[in-house]
């Protein structure tokens, strides 16, 4: 066992989580609990580091090559105007981020806009977004309770899947799916035991954030299987998704309206 301990100026105690270490047990049936970045009393400097040591994830976890890759062929048939990509549930804007930064590198016309819940998420993804030297929008959006825009081409939803009900899930695959002009992208971690080994260390090495060292192993933990998140698809009308494994331990869902 591995019990998290430090002195933080939040009101989250952090000291109340324990989180086990890895096993050669077979993972359990989904086990779904608040992760501590959906408090809303969490300090935004801890936010913003887990945000942070998220960005890094995703870059080494390839993100933007898995998303561009089905993307760049919904491009390829848009001949008058740019493409519009929407990230939603963007977390900390770095996936928007790159993926304007490569189609400008493709010479892509493309319009990006990410959107949140978190205000100090989308302020935190507006001063990413600097550095890119890519014009980016961020907005705000209950993904759960408001409209979906419906003027995009490309819907996209990257970790954040694992952090909903069954129901929620449902709910939002099939405003995506009526809400985007061509396309649906779902990227987001499975329930493994690697995928477990990976959350539990990998931040460790990378970082000191409590936080992310406490929700990697819960994310894990409220993860899904392929065939666990083909069934929500396919409740919410996505009949027709594709779906793929991809480095190190997510998959990713692609859905074409047809």
């Amino acid at each position: 066992m591995d019990r998290i301990q430090r002195s933080l100026e939040v009101e989250i105690d952090f000291s109340n989580y324990t989180i086990q270490k890895p096993s050669l047990r077979k993972m359990p049936a989904r086990v779904r609990q608040p992760e501590i970045m959906d408090q809303p009393e969490l300090q935004d400097s801890l936010h913003r580091e887990a945000l942070d040591v998220l960005r890094l994830a995703n870059s080494l976890s390839l993100t933007t090559r898995t998303l561009w890759r089905p993307i760049r062929k919904i491009a390829a048939t848009i001949k008058d105007r740019p493409i519009r990509i929407l990230d939603v549930a963007c977390g900390g804007g770095d996936v928007a981020c790159r993926l304007a930064l490569t189609a400008k590198k493709r010479g892509i016309p493309a319009e990006v806009h990410g959107a949140d819940i978190s205000e100090t998420a989308l302020q935190h993804s507006r001063d990413v977004a600097k550095p890119y030297g890519v014009a980016v929008e961020f907005f705000q959006l209950d993904l759960v309770n408001d409209a979906m825009p419906d003027d995009f081409d490309v819907i996209v939803n990257t970790l954040f899947m694992h952090h909903l009900d069954e129901d929620d899930i449902v709910t939002l695959l099939a405003k995506m799916s009526a809400a985007t002009r061509q396309l649906v992208l779902v990227n987001d971690i499975l329930r493994s035991r690697f995928g477990y080994f990976l959350a539990y260390y990998v931040p460790r090495l990378i970082s000191r954030s409590p936080v992310v060292h406490i929700d990697g192993p819960i994310s894990i933990q409220a993860a899904f299987t392929v065939e666990e998140f083909r069934a929500l698809s396919d409740r919410a009308g996505l009949t027709q998704a594709a779906f793929s494994n991809r480095w190190p331990e997510r998959f990713l869902m692609e859905w074409r309206k047809p």
